[in-house]
């Protein structure tokens, strides 16, 4: 797995292993796991969720203002409004 993926608990990362590298169902990953279909479910969300938050906070820019900017339409060249 990757960084992110390193980031997660590790009952997190052998669902998404048994489900993304293995082709598992939900069903299949709580039978090989023995754990009830629904914590399976639940962990599978959790890091999806959680992979989903680190990937955005790593393609937010670094420099805000560039955001406020682009927000307020403002013309950087044009100083005379300020």
């Amino acid at each position: 797995m990757n960084a992110q993926g390193a980031q997660l608990p590790q009952d997190q990362k052998q669902a998404l292993a048994f489900a993304y590298y293995g082709g598992l169902t939900q069903v299949e990953i709580a039978e090989a796991l023995q754990q009830p279909l629904g914590t399976i479910k639940t962990r599978l969300r959790l890091a999806m969720q959680k992979l989903r938050d680190l990937l955005q906070d790593e393609q937010e820019p670094e420099d805000k203002s560039v955001e406020v900017v682009a927000a307020y339409n403002i013309n950087i060249e044009d100083s005379t409004n300020v």
